[in-house]
């Protein structure tokens, strides 16, 4: 077994199970035991099936995926509160295997350590794993979200906490305290942002996989339009030395794509060794990144230059730092293999699965899509997703329709001991499937293959929206609406909640509600900095008249695909969502976590608002700039201004009018609210208005909105030591604090280590999490929780061992029953008295 198992779409009637085989399986059959502690072979299953068995698909030489799911009959049905086991038998040509007899229900070795290759999935030996459906009662649920994952950071993996929150108090045996749903929201892997280890290894392991050289398309002819190919290879494709080829060929703007994926096997090799121990290998010898190869005649113009992307001098430390950072992410792949052996698991894709800023804009869709390099690489990633992440999240959609037919077309890609790979027509079939042949515009784009998908629980409701795939423009430089606004329909079935339901969450890739701070004023001053900071770089030289940033905005950082930046789309959602009353965003993508609310009133005599609320939790291994971290730790001015309140409300009318809104005599409205005016759907944040303006109480707005920053309010002495403030000396508080150079020193000392420390983290959590959101009813009223867990080293701990996670920042707030305060609409002080 190459990876796996991963435990993926559970149901009362549906247990799902993704795996990755080195070898063919004829069949494949789960069985399911009530109770948890269950011995392989102690006793007879109460359920096996599917019958006739699942078979895998052949898409490499040596990879075989399936995802095996058991239809259970109404008199079979699983019950919530009760918890469950489960073990694969999988028939190949080398005999039957079990969980037990792949030794996957011990720990190896027996003794912990940092070749560890995976820990028993049972957490006991011989014990095969577990799960539990969504409970009956709300509160007792538990979500756990997260995303950013970038394996060649030098940072912990937070996605390993997960196995923390199931083994921690034995929480795996109760079906009340574990985990009961894991959704990852995005950048799963990072297929631009590529260690050079990292991508000798799975050039490596990609040999293994699949049985020849992909052949990838670079050069066009001007003339006869033909294409020619050359080998995936180190020598035509050496790691390190893309980035040149990646922004004038494929016409992409990653920056960071020196070592970008581009063959399907690098991208299949990718996700194996993210997700599984058993694949990993040796590191390559230092020579490969200290002294490489010369690159082949036929592409060594197309490269970046070797003395740019790897000066001399810094060799020995990129090969030492890269493979540091690997060995850390490899020693805790272990607990990451259990814990989604153990929780079911629901994936949704953000830009890096494929490349950073996979579809910006019509301009970036267009050059890409024109580039057979460029497809070709979008091509590679969406299959691997496919295979690895999509079928998994609703296994049934994939019997049948188009993305059965996509996952039969995957099989025909690299046949069996065909002499060109990969297979063209095959490759032009997959490429319709999933719209790649398609010319959106600015209207949004409609594939044949779609991605969203819903899943139900006990007491909640799931909507995994697509953020990617079915954009729409503003212009042909955006800003994106990330769902486009003909495709909310398709992702959101109309409200309210059906009977039963209590809550739906809403799994969007970019956060909705950013802070206000953030989106109303950081955004779009950052992009537009960046932009000016590296304009040559994203211009290119004048030759380089066909490289992927020329001409653009917004490229870096990717500031510009903020929601907040198509205020239609924005308010599109919104009111799409409005009769769900209760609406949970789960978010990731911009590499730091943080909560915010938002009240949303229909029409004017509407008194309980929608309760719209994001939780962001990213990045599980990936975070922000060290310069905008050592900012948030050391400026007080940053710090007093990302927690202010700063207002964030909208007015908004359906039709325009000239009088919509009434101004004192003496006032002329500025131009920028005077086109607001003039636009559908009218939309004002009432700060910007002239003191004395009132509204027009023969047209009140059609709906309102007011959002709100969430604070973590617990006591210092309630948070993890390394976020605490260091306080006096109880005994003699004065001593730190005398009038000379001693008491000085003392407190700049103070001072110095406290920069150390997380004490600026009630707001926004600025290193690497994962969240976990749960509920409480106190009284009437519904409370939502967001607990992010962070495992930061203590300046105190001399032993300096590795961290634990710890809850570093938690918010909530209420679902509904607000007070009058807390419901007052935004336009009430605009009313005539």
């Amino acid at each position: 077994m190459l990876a796996g198992p991963l435990l993926r779409r559970i149901e009362t009637n549906l247990v799902s199970v993704w795996v990755a085989l080195k070898e063919a399986a004829s069949s494949v059959k789960l069985s399911l035991w009530e109770g948890g502690g269950i011995k392989a072979g102690e006793k007879p299953a109460l359920v096996s099936g599917p019958d006739p068995a699942a078979q895998t698909l052949r898409i490499g030489q040596q990879l075989h995926v399936v995802v095996v799911t058991l239809k259970l009959s109404t008199g079979q049905a699983l019950q919530p509160d009760q918890t469950y086991s489960y073990d694969l038998s999988l028939q190949t040509a080398s005999g039957t295997h079990t969980l037990k007899s792949l030794g996957l229900l011990r720990d190896d070795p027996s003794t912990p350590g940092p070749n560890m290759k995976h820990l028993a999935l049972g957490f006991e030996t011989d014990v095969l794993p577990t799960f539990a459906l969504s409970p009956r009662n709300l509160t007792d649920l538990r979500v756990v979200h997260g995303s950013c994952r970038r394996a060649n950071a030098a940072l912990m993996d937070g996605l390993a906490w997960a196995d923390d929150f199931l083994s921690r108090d034995n929480a795996y045996k109760d079906p009340l305290k574990r985990p009961h749903q894991i959704f990852l929201t995005g950048d799963q892997i990072y297929a631009d942002d590529v260690g050079r280890v990292q991508l000798h290894m799975q050039m490596e392991l990609g040999k293994q996989l699949f049985p020849g050289i992909e052949q990838l398309p670079v050069k066009r002819d001007p003339v006869s339009q033909s294409i020619t190919r050359f080998p995936a290879d180190r020598p035509h494709f050496p790691p390190g030395q893309r980035l040149k080829l990646l922004l004038n060929t494929a016409r992409m703007t990653s920056k960071d794509g020196h070592s970008h994926l581009m063959s399907l096997a690098e991208f299949c090799a990718m996700y194996l060794m993210v997700w599984s121990r058993a694949v990993w290998d040796e590191f390559p010898p230092t020579e490969l990144i200290t002294q490489p190869p010369e690159p082949s005649p036929d592409t060594k113009e197309l490269l970046t230059d070797l003395a740019e992307a790897l000066p001399v001098e810094k060799r020995p430390k990129i090969y030492a730092d890269e493979v540091a950072a690997l060995t850390e992410f490899r020693r805790t792949l272990p607990k990451v293999r259990r814990a989604l052996a153990n929780t079911p698991t629901y994936m949704m894709f953000d830009d890096h699965e494929i490349t950073d800023d996979w579809y910006l804009n019509p301009i970036w869709r267009d050059r890409v899509l024109t580039s057979p390099l460029g497809k070709t690489i979008i091509r590679n990633g969406m299959l691997a997703y496919a295979l690895f992440q999509g079928w998994g999240n609703d296994p049934v959609a994939f019997e049948a329709g188009e993305r059965k037919r996509l996952l039969d077309q995957a099989t025909k890609l690299f046949p069996a001991n065909a002499t060109e790979n990969p297979n063209e027509v095959a490759g032009n079939e997959i490429d319709k499937l999933l719209g790649l042949d398609q010319n959106a515009g600015l209207s949004g784009a409609n594939p044949p293959v779609k991605w969203h998908y819903t899943v139900p629980g006990e007491k909640h409701l799931v909507l995994v929206t697509d953020n990617r795939t079915r954009r729409s423009y503003v212009s042909s430089v955006g800003p994106p609406g990330n769902v486009a606004v003909t495709a909310l329909p398709d992702m959101i079935p109309a409200g309210p909640l059906p009977a039963g339901k209590e809550v739906v969450f809403v799994i969007t890739s970019e956060p909705v509600l950013g802070p206000s701070m953030f989106d109303e004023l950081f955004a779009p001053a950052l992009y537009r900095a960046f932009d000016v900071k590296d304009y040559d770089q994203l211009q290119g030289k004048p030759e380089e008249k066909t490289r992927g940033t020329r001409g653009m905005i917004g490229t870096n950082p990717d500031a510009i695909e903020a929601w907040a930046f198509d205020p239609k789309t924005f308010e599109a959602l919104l009111k799409r969502l409005e009769s769900y009353r209760r609406v949970i965003f789960l978010s990731g993508d911009v590499h730091y976590a943080a909560s915010n609310a938002l009240s949303y009133w229909k029409q004017a005599d509407q008194a309980e608002p929608t309760r719209f609320v994001q939780f962001i939790s990213s990045g599980m291994q990936n975070v922000m700039p060290d310069i905008i971290r050592i900012i948030d730790r050391t400026l007080s001015f940053a710090q007093r201004l990302i927690r202010k309140e700063f207002k964030a409300e909208r007015l908004g009318w359906d039709a325009t009018a000239s009088d919509l809104l009434v101004f004192p005599t003496d006032v002329k409205p500025v131009p920028a609210i005077r086109s607001r005016l003039k636009r559908a759907p009218v939309l004002i944040p009432p700060q910007i208005l002239p003191a004395g303006t009132k509204l027009n109480t023969a047209k009140l707005p059609n709906w309102s909105w007011r959002a709100e920053v969430l604070l973590d309010k617990r006591k210092d002495s309630e948070r993890p030591k390394p976020a605490q403030p260091e306080l006096l000396d109880p005994a003699n508080p004065n001593s730190d604090v005398t009038e000379n150079k001693e008491g000085f020193r003392r407190a700049a000392n103070r001072h110095g280590r406290q920069m150390d420390k997380l004490g600026h983290s009630r707001q926004i959590l600025f290193i690497n999490n994962l969240g976990l959101v749960r509920f409480e009813k106190r009284g009437e009223t519904l409370f939502v929780i967001h607990e992010l867990y962070a495992a930061a080293p203590d300046p105190a701990d001399p032993l300096n061992k590795p961290p634990t996670p710890q809850l570093y920042t938690k918010h909530e707030t209420k679902l509904d029953k607000l007070t009058v305060d807390e419901a007052k609409k935004p336009e009430k002080a605009l009313l005539p008295a």
